[in-house]
Formats: structure tokens, C-alpha cells, sequence
């Protein structure tokens, strides 16, 4: 009897589930898109009024600072009060007369760009609110500032991740807010993972280059910083170098969880595909601890110091190396190769010219041909200078 009763009553209850599961899904959606509206929209204003307060801010310190820094640069010019006073009185004037129409037209761009951002934040956060859900929204609206000043510091490395690793931005100017809200959101695709397996966190493991590495030595660095355009990498050498000694001596804390102890140090770097070859790519290597980045990615699979997807694509890949002393980083050994490969051009170069005879000879006629005219147009000024030949071995002797 229970069990006939059972078997017609499963069929209402699994439709009864079924359709509060359907209710429930409905709601997060529509509280989602609720609440993608409101966030979206809010973060939105709240950006858009730092800037605006900042430029505000900036308008305010050049109104006063301009009149002081005139006074102060004409009275130790002229060392006169009247010319000092008469120059403050006229860059008064003209930041009276410069600065409102440049505050107008500044207010007005910012206002022109919140109602842009408005109108694309709206339908956004309306439709990622309702695809992802109340949770999502929730968890992620928060990270969208940090995107935001993230985007501004990393430059053309993060339009590359984005256009990788993201839906393509409605227009090509690449709106900063947008860009913000696209990378602080989820968009799922075939090769996007949220976490890593501990089988695909080892498989980013790489070993260590085993050929000696020689550290570059002061007289190399004292040479190298005399070199303008070795200044960018040496900057970059020296200072991953020294983040290295700190690790070394222990006083390294970890530099992608912040406040952690490094244990079993690991280098993570981003390696870029270059005529075949995988190049460690500058200022992108960051030391930390082996068990507590896989802690990180086994619930978000980002780098966790700008939220780069730990992704491999057509061009770039992250991964990792144990720390075996200095000639484990791919990047210190790639600048330091630059650095010396720059030394020894000049030296090559000096070298392949003194060796040439064609040279020698061309040289030697050219100074006493110069020599002879110097000779020739001295006479009569009570100054005649010798001329001074190299001895050159010639088939025809010089005529005298």
C-alpha cells in the first residue's frame, strides 16, 4: 500500500522540486539583475566622482600654486620687488583667465563621460546580474575599483589579457570603467577555468635552467648604468636581484599573499612566445610560497596580484619554478644576458674597425691630405705648422 502510495506520489514531488527549483533560480536571477543595476550603477558614480573631485583637486593647487611659483622664479631672477610683484599680478591674471574656461570644459567632459559610463554600466550590470545570479554579483561587484586601478597601472600587458581572455569591448577605446567591469567579472569559455586541479597546478612547474649563471659583477653594473639605454633593464635587474637576496636572508615576505611566510619559494614569472621560444617577460616575476599559491588557485584560478587568469593562450603562459638560487629566474638571467651582450657591442665594433688595412690607409691619406692644406694656408701668418704624415707604403711615390 506505501509503496503504490510512493510510486504516484514521487512523480508530484519530483515536479513540486522541480518547479521550486525553478522558482528559486528565477528569483536569484531576477535579484541579481536587481542588485547588478544598483552596484554597477553606484560604482559607476562613485568613480566617476573621484575623478571628477581629483581633477577638482588639481585645478585648485595650480590656481594656487601658479601665483607663488611665479613670485618666487621672477624675484630670484630680477632680485626686485616691483618686477616680483608686477609677475604675480600678471600670472594671477592669467589664471584667472585661463583656468575657468579649462575647469568648464573639464567639468563638462567628465559629466559627458558619467552619463557614458551610466549608460553602459545599466543594461551591463542588468544582464550580468541576471545571467550570473544574486551570489555572484555579490562576490565580485566589490573587486571592480581594484580592476579599475589595475587597469590603469598595467598598461598594454591588460588589453592583451583582455582581448584574450574576455568578451570584445563594444567599442575600441577601450573605456577604462568598462574594461574594469569586464575584467572583475567571469565570462565563462572553453579554455577558462574558475580553479586548478593539483594535477594541473603541477603541470605549470618547469625546471630550472641547469647552466651555470654568473651574476653580473660591479664592474658590469658600474659600465652598465653609464649606458642610458641599458637604464630600464638594469633597473629591472637590480631590483629582482635584490628581492632576491632579501629571500635568501629570510626577510622576504610572500608577494602575492599578502602578510605570509615563504617556506618552499617559488618563482612565478609570465612567459611570452617569441620566434619559438618562451621569454620570461620583464617585471613579471614574483616570488612566493609553493603550497600557498596552490591554496590560492585551487579556488580561484588567477594570478592573485592582478587577477590575470592562470590560462595558458596562443602567446603567453604563467608558470612556476622551485627556487634553487639566482640562476633559477628566467628573467634575471635574460637581463643580464642583455646587459652584457650591450657591453660587449661597443668593443666588437671599436675592435672590427682598427683592424682594418682599408681603413688604416684611407685614414693616413686623409690626415695628410688635411695636414698639407693646413700647411699651405698658414704661410704668412709667422705660424706654419708642420704637417704630420703616417708612413704609408704605396706603388707610386708622392709627388714633391
Amino acid at each position: 500500500m506505501l509503496g503504490s502510495i510512493k510510486r504516484y506520489a514521487q512523480p508530484v514531488l519530483d515536479s513540486v522540486e522541480h518547479n521550486g527549483k525553478a522558482v528559486i533560480n528565477f528569483l536569484d536571477k531576477v535579484f541579481g539583475a536587481i542588485a547588478g543595476v544598483t552596484l554597477f550603477s553606484l560604482t559607476s558614480l562613485v568613480l566617476n566622482l573621484l575623478m571628477t573631485l581629483a581633477f577638482l583637486a588639481f585645478t585648485l593647487c595650480v590656481r594656487v600654486a601658479v601665483p607663488i611659483v611665479a613670485a618666487f622664479w621672477a624675484y630670484k631672477v630680477t632680485h626686485s620687488f616691483s618686477l616680483t610683484l608686477f609677475t604675480t599680478v600678471m600670472a594671477l591674471g592669467l589664471s584667472r583667465l585661463i583656468l575657468p574656461p579649462l575647469l568648464v570644459l573639464g567639468s563638462v567632459r567628465l559629466v559627458l563621460k558619467a552619463i557614458e559610463d551610466l549608460a553602459y554600466t545599466v543594461p551591463h550590470g542588468l544582464t550580468e546580474g541576471y545571467n550570473k545570479g544574486l551570489v555572484q554579483v555579490a562576490k565580485q561587484w566589490w573587486k571592480i575599483p581594484f580592476s579599475f586601478f589595475s587597469y590603469l597601472r598595467a598598461e598594454n600587458e591588460s588589453v592583451r589579457a583582455i582581448n584574450q581572455d574576455f568578451f570584445e569591448l563594444p567599442n575600441s577605446s577601450f573605456n577604462s570603467l568598462q574594461v574594469a567591469l569586464q575584467r572583475s567579472f567571469y565570462h565563462p569559455q572553453p579554455n577558462v577555468k574558475a580553479k586548478l586541479t593539483r594535477q594541473e597546478y603541477n603541470d605549470l612547474e618547469i625546471a630550472p635552467t641547469s647552466t651555470k649563471f654568473e651574476p653580473l659583477t660591479p664592474a658590469e653594473l658600474e659600465s652598465a648604468a653609464k649606458i642610458s639605454e641599458l637604464s630600464t633593464v638594469l633597473t629591472q635587474y637590480t631590483n629582482l636581484n635584490s628581492r632576491l637576496d632579501e629571500l635568501e636572508t629570510g626577510k622576504l615576505d610572500d608577494e602575492l599573499i599578502v602578510a605570509t611566510a615563504i617556506e618552499n619559494p617559488i618563482l612565478l614569472v609570465k612567459q611570452e612566445l617569441q620566434s619559438g621560444v618562451w621569454k620570461a617577460i620583464p617585471a613579471y616575476t614574483k616570488i612566493s610560497d609553493k603550497e600557498t599559491l596552490w591554496s590560492w588557485v585551487s579556488g580561484d584560478a588567477t594570478n592573485p596580484f592582478n587577477r590575470d587568469p592562470l590560462v595558458d593562450t596562443a602567446t603567453t603562459r604563467y608558470r612556476y619554478n622551485v627556487y634553487q638560487g639566482k640562476g633559477s629566474s628566467q628573467e634575471l638571467r635574460q637581463a643580464a644576458e642583455t646587459i652584457r651582450q650591450k657591453l660587449l657591442t661597443p668593443v666588437l665594433d671599436q675592435a672590427q674597425v682598427s683592424s682594418s688595412p682599408v681603413n688604416d690607409v684611407v685614414d693616413t691619406r686623409t690626415a695628410g691630405y688635411f695636414s698639407l692644406l693646413s700647411g699651405f694656408f698658414s704661410r704668412g701668418t709667422g705660424t706654419v705648422s708642420a704637417p704630420v704624415i703616417k708612413p704609408t707604403v704605396t706603388d707610386t711615390p708622392f709627388p714633391l
